[in-house]
């Protein structure tokens, strides 16, 4: 899905303001200043785009993490070019929706969303929940790459007698 913003609506000094982006694959919440350090003063629009990525595209490794749960991509493209976007001073959020299988549920810190970086390395993405009451998993990003669902399960044996930290530390250690 590619949506085209005027570049006035990106690059404005308030981050207050917030552009909500919804599609089927996703949606994306970027600050009004998503673009602020960037000189887009040569263009009028700018696109984002959020698509599905092919899970066949991906190392063994990777295919084997990710299994069939959602990968996307997501990318700026000024002028009809693609471009890379990050900014550590911005942070978009995104949600993708994600229906958890019975054992997913059991545990629904052991979901997260994991960034899979150039050279196919999976990095797991600390902000990363799944939000039950949406059904969606949620995540912030300061650069758009490719990133995706992913069951982590983590426990330890010692934290059997601490039944009421068990689950934040399994989550914990799932990021």
């Amino acid at each position: 899905v590619e949506v085209s913003l005027p570049k006035k609506s990106v690059n404005k000094p308030t981050p207050d303001n917030k552009i909500e982006i919804v599609t089927p694959i996703g949606n994306i919440t970027l600050p009004s200043d998503f673009l602020k350090d960037k000189d887009v003063s040569d263009t009028d629009v700018v696109s984002l785009i959020i698509s599905k990525v092919d899970p066949s595209t991906l190392n063994a490794a990777a295919r084997r993490d990710v299994g069939n749960r959602p990968i996307i991509h997501l990318e700026v493209k000024e002028k009809g070019t693609h471009r890379a976007w990050n900014n550590p001073d911005t942070v978009v959020r995104i949600a993708i929706p994600y229906k958890p299988t019975a054992k997913e549920l059991a545990n629904p810190g052991s979901i997260v969303i994991q960034y899979l970086d150039t050279a196919g390395r999976v990095i797991p993405l600390p902000s990363g929940m799944y939000d039950a009451a949406t059904g969606t998993v949620r995540f912030e990003v300061k650069q758009f790459s490719t990133y995706t669902v992913a069951v982590v399960d983590k426990t330890f044996a010692d934290i059997a007698a601490y039944a009421w930290a068990k689950p934040s530390i399994e989550a914990l250690a799932a990021r």
